[in-house]
């Protein structure tokens, strides 16, 4: 298997392993006001009512036929996030190609699926309308968008959980960390990314990087201790 579509794989299996703190972490990207009663929850412009609508004075309609979206996933738009399908280069006709050719499901089919097109909402009623959709078209967008486009916030992901080890023991002081090419295996990211999340490790006091000695786990004590302490008592 080619190098890049190894590449495509390790970073789908990091996404699906991790997507609760890369959520949280993407509600950064989006307008405060967008969030949900203070939740990580995300909804457009229009979408919240003032106050809670009771349910009885909520309508739905469905509106049949197929409906186009600005974009199915397969443009160009989404070319740089589908591997090559060949060794010409050419990238996979869509996500769910890729996904069908490279880690299928053992449930691979394009089922039907209904898609939200418009809500509104107010304190005294809310709509939702409904429309066709399909599977592979949720796989093309939704997923595909999930992908990394920039690792710009990723080091502070990898960070993270490298963290959580070291606070919980499994890394104890002392300890060497694997070299960049063996994280950037485990978490399906580039050296860049690897190295950036190391030197935030070690702006915390964590661990010590010296080149041609690797990573070195810090003894308690050296540790930046109002975060670590914050970070210890989330992992309780």
């Amino acid at each position: 298997m080619p190098q890049s579509q190894t590449r495509w794989l390790r970073t789908r299996f990091y996404l699906n392993a991790h997507r609760h703190e890369l959520a949280l972490a993407a509600q950064d990207l989006y307008p405060a006001a967008w969030r949900v009663a203070g939740t990580p929850l995300l909804a457009g412009p229009g979408w919240l009512p003032g106050a809670p609508v009771p349910l009885d004075r909520v309508t739905l309609t469905w509106r049949p036929g197929r409906h186009r979206t600005g974009t199915d996933g397969t443009g160009p738009e989404s070319a740089a996030i589908r591997p090559p399908a060949s060794d010409r280069g050419e990238p996979f006709a869509s996500y769910s190609a890729a996904l069908g050719a490279l880690a299928r499901p053992g449930l691979y089919e394009n089922r039907l699926c209904y898609r939200l097109l418009d809500a509104a909402a107010s304190p005294a009623a809310a709509h939702l309308a409904f429309g066709e959709g399909s599977y592979f078209e949720m796989i093309n967008i939704s997923e595909a968008v999930a992908r990394p486009r920039r690792p710009a916030r990723y080091p502070a992901v990898v960070a993270e959980e490298l963290a959580h080890e070291i606070i919980g023991g499994r890394s104890p002081a002392g300890a060497v960390l694997p070299a960049e090419p063996l994280l950037g295996d485990r978490f399906g990211f580039s050296r860049t990314v690897i190295r950036e999340a190391l030197k935030l490790l070690e702006e915390r006091g964590l661990v010590r990087v010296e080149q041609g000695r690797g990573t070195t786990v810090m003894p308690r004590p050296v540790w930046a201790m109002p975060a670590v302490r914050a970070r210890q008592s989330r992992s309780r």
